[in-house]
């Protein structure tokens, strides 16, 4: 089972002389290995190596991480015979034993029962600076071995693991199932424009399904025996946790949320893909349910606000409000409703001129001549000059905020306005002259004011000085221009579930639709521009995961310019807002824009059920 060394045939002196071997271990030892191996095997220049050390001291990670994981300067088989060669420590196949302990994700721990009663413990890692980990007092008592990073992160322990006092026996997981058994399925989703991939067990049933959110629509993908589908969540937990050190793999009480990045090489994608990983844990602490929110940067240099959907009157509205030199702008809508794409796309038409900082978690689009940042989290270690222990830290969106104040800029793109901190400082940046950009998760525009003082605390001076437009969006299927077709006969009887629509022009948007002929999807199976499958159905037959007639999706806006005299009253819920624009202007309301779409034929009246 093991891959012994040949000629240890002395375990007493072997174990003797790999324990002195780890516990000389340290970075010094560990950096001129590495030196030796790219330098002197490789014929890397020794200034680039230096470069990358000098990189791994300012992010504070490991030489491992920055080499092998960052810059792909040697793969991780080359960089585990270093280490052999440093430590003499034989590989395994597999596990050994019972389990007793996991450490961090890094170090497994096992005990071997002997034919005479007694027992040993044996030591897996995949990183084999973990070793380090382990007391003084234990070393001599060991074996150690190196084991594969994916089987590694493969191993699936039944009801959990043991504490230190109990013991727990050891699955090892489908082989099939690796990060390599997960590439095919985030490479269709990107290929189709997925959104999301929900992995979840069924009911009452032995199996997990895989299912892809396309054009706002759940679609089955694929089927997996329950104990693949769990060995899969092992590994995307184990995956998020070397991209968020705060999530804790053995945690089975509390949902769990990470950060994983997918190279272009391993989905086939012009750039690296950000997955978002949330983890609902059953009650029976052995089954989970995950969703993947699936982020692929994308190039919007050429993309147009009409091209997102918004007509000419809300193009106009925009390209007013960023000619001002400050002010807060808010783009609002729920989870994936494009808030984002509406930014960079703003921020893509913009002067070369001006300086544009951006920070997002995670940047899914590129800005040409912006300049972005994304969030991120790092480890502290003990006994460092800042903290005597381990410790994680956040570097979030108010941070960021905070140093761009100093960094000369134009206009201020924060990804996410969700905490007090963050809006006292966009404020804050806006009264100092600059234009600031925000997402804000609020149903209708006419809320946003109402948002801001009494949940983030602003005063109602301060919102009507700064706040100089809010824009609310939601994602729509879009008619498939090939093969839709216009309705036989004019709409007579209004829908019972229209009557329901809460907004203050809904009499006007319903006397406007009576007798009109609007556009429906095609019958058919659809034409060879919106049909798309996936996947095999029986019989070897493809199975049609979307809805034929259907090509894309499109925004349905509605857009406000908030003015002083709107704050004249000190009236600010969503409702008397509505009456203060209503008066004004209605054309520029969502229901209106969903009308105005109807009758270009870009939607069909299903898409106005977003809206309910």
């Amino acid at each position: 089972m093991m891959e012994r060394p040949v000629n240890s045939t002395d375990t007493c002196a072997t174990v003797g002389r790999v324990a002195n071997r780890i516990e000389s271990l340290d970075r010094s030892r560990v950096e001129n290995a590495i030196s030796r191996y790219l330098v002197d095997i490789k014929g890397m220049a020794q200034e680039s190596f230096k470069i990358f050390l000098e990189r791994a001291k300012q992010i504070d990670q490991s030489v491992y991480n920055v080499i092998c994981e960052i810059e792909n300067a040697m793969t991780y088989e080359e960089l585990r015979s270093v280490f052999q060669t440093l430590t003499g420590i034989p590989a395994a196949r597999d596990v050994e034993g019972h389990i007793r302990h996991i450490k961090d994700g890094r170090l497994i721990t096992s005990t071997i029962d002997g034919s005479e009663g007694n027992s040993s413990m044996h030591v897996y890692v995949w990183h084999p600076m973990a070793l380090k980990d382990l007391g003084k007092d234990r070393i001599d008592e060991t074996s150690f071995f190196l084991l594969k990073k994916d089987d590694f992160h493969n191993i699936e322990i039944k009801s959990g693991y043991a504490n230190p006092a109990g013991t727990a026996k050891v699955v090892i997981a489908d082989r099939n199932v690796s990060r390599e058994f997960i590439y095919p399925f985030i490479r269709d989703a990107l290929i189709h424009g997925a959104t999301d991939i929900h992995i979840f067990p069924q009911d009452n049933q032995d199996i997990y399904k895989i299912r892809f959110r396309l054009l706002g629509d759940l679609v089955d993908v694929h089927t997996l025996k329950a104990e693949k589908g769990r060995s899969l969540v092992n590994v995307l937990i184990n995956w998020a946790k070397e991209m968020t050190p705060s999530l804790k793999t053995d945690e089975k009480r509390r949902p769990l949320d990470g950060k994983i990045i997918c190279r272009k090489e391993d989905v086939g994608w012009h750039t690296d893909v950000d997955l978002r990983m949330s983890l609902i844990w059953k009650p029976d602490a052995v089954n989970s349910d995950v969703v993947l929110r699936v982020l692929a940067k994308t190039d919007i240099r050429n993309e147009k606000l009409y091209d997102l959907g918004y007509l000419e009157h809300h193009v106009d509205m925009f390209e007013t409000a960023v000619r001002r030199n400050r002010g807060i702008i808010l783009v609002t809508g729920p989870t994936g409703s494009g808030k984002s794409r509406t930014v960079n796309t703003l921020l893509a038409g913009l002067s070369s001129t001006k300086c544009i900082l951006c920070v997002e978690d995670p940047i899914e689009y590129q800005i040409p001549g912006g300049r972005q940042f994304q969030t991120f989290e790092y480890v502290e270690d003990a006994g460092s000059e800042k903290s005597s222990k381990t410790s994680i830290h956040v570097v979030g969106f108010p941070e960021f905020a905070r140093a761009f104040k100093r960094h000369d800029p134009d206009v201020i793109f924060i990804g996410e306005l969700r905490d007090e901190e963050t809006v006292s400082t966009a404020v804050h940046l806006s009264k100092t002259g600059h234009l600031v950009l925000g997402t804000l998760h609020v149903s209708r525009v006419a809320q946003i004011p109402q948002m801001l003082i009494e949940d983030y605390g602003v005063s109602i001076d301060a919102v009507a000085d700064n706040l100089i437009m809010g824009v609310n969006q939601v994602l729509v299927k879009k008619l498939c221009n090939h093969c839709k077709k216009e309705m036989v006969e004019p709409l007579g009887t209004i829908p019972e579930w229209m009557k329901k629509l809460r907004y203050p022009e809904r009499d006007l948007f319903l006397s406007n639709i009576r007798e009109k002929r609007f556009y429906i999807p095609s019958l058919s199976d659809g034409c060879d521009a919106c049909r798309k499958t996936i996947g095999e159905g029986s019989r070897g037959m493809a199975r049609r995961v979307l809805s034929a007639g259907y090509s894309g999706r499109t925004v349905l806006g509605e857009a406000i310019e908030f003015r002083p005299g709107h704050f004249s009253d000190g009236r600010i819920s969503g409702y008397h807002m509505e009456a203060k624009v209503e008066a004004a202007d209605m054309s520029n309301s969502i229901l209106m824009d969903a009308y105005n779409k109807m009758t270009l034929g870009t939607i069909d009246m299903d898409a106005v059920l977003r809206l309910l």
